[in-house]
């Protein structure tokens, strides 16, 4: 008994330790998305623990206005390793995003993923195995289940990061990144609180800096088919604007 005892000792003093000093931040955004939390978390730390990686995951609530907040909670006490930050006021992907990135310090690697649960976790062991090779690697959708208006605006600015910064990455947006958390502070010096597509702008300074980057192709959970929202088109009009502007600026600024 007194040896089963220490064990679980030192097993609760290993995991501790994990949590505050992980070696991988999680981060992400999450907006009305009270539905996928579930399955998105579950698959989640399943993968980080099968890789003994000592990890926090750190979701973004950016105001929802549906039950996201509860499910956030409950789901808090089934996961030691989650954390929830509740924003009072809508800010968009964008800010969040960059929050986000900005508050993820003190470990080693950062990851990205969206709330939507949309990219399978099958890609992300290979891309950790190979992760001290590279400062940024990134998923590309082989199939993408988003509606017709994100889809735009991912092929617009893939065109604009192609011809300002070069070409190379063909789903620059894409949310399944790891990210050196030194590259990306370095980065962020050159993003705007505000810019609506921080993933773009990360891409854009990776291919600008000649970082390494590692691209891996990732597939569909079929979420995001399944639930599909339809997006006004005045909102990829938009969003292509706000891209174009940003990726103008950060073109600018270095």
């Amino acid at each position: 008994t007194v040896k089963y005892g220490v064990l679980t000792v030192i097993f609760c003093l290993s995991a501790t330790s994990k949590m505050q000093h992980p070696e991988l931040i999680v981060v992400v955004p999450v907006y009305n998305e009270a539905g996928r939390l579930q399955p998105m978390v579950a698959a989640w730390t399943a993968t980080f623990e099968r890789l003994q990686i000592g990890y926090v995951m750190r979701c973004y609530n950016d105001a929802s206005t549906d039950t996201t907040g509860v499910v956030l909670q409950e789901l808090t006490q089934k996961h030691a390793a989650l954390q929830v930050i509740n924003n009072p006021v809508n800010r968009g992907h964008g800010p969040v995003l960059f929050q986000a990135y900005t508050e993820a310090t003190g470990a080693a690697w950062v990851f990205q993923i969206d709330g939507d649960h949309e990219l399978d976790c099958s890609a992300f062991e290979q891309l950790w195995q190979q992760r001290h090779s590279y400062e940024l690697l990134v998923g590309e959708r082989a199939v993408s289940h988003q509606n017709i208006f994100r889809k735009g605006i991912t092929r617009v600015a893939t065109t604009l990061v192609g011809a300002f910064f070069g070409r190379g990455v063909r789903d620059v947006n894409c949310p399944y990144r790891l990210l050196r958390t030194s590259f990306l502070q370095q980065a962020l010096v050159y993003i705007t609180p505000d810019s609506f597509a921080p993933n773009v702008l990360l891409t854009a300074f990776a291919i600008r800096t000649n970082a390494r980057i590692r691209i891996a192709p990732v597939a569909p959970t079929g979420l995001l088919k399944q639930q599909g929202r339809w997006q006004p088109p005045w909102r990829m009009i938009r969003g292509s604007i706000a891209a174009a502007l940003d990726l103008l600026w950060i073109r600018f600024k270095m």
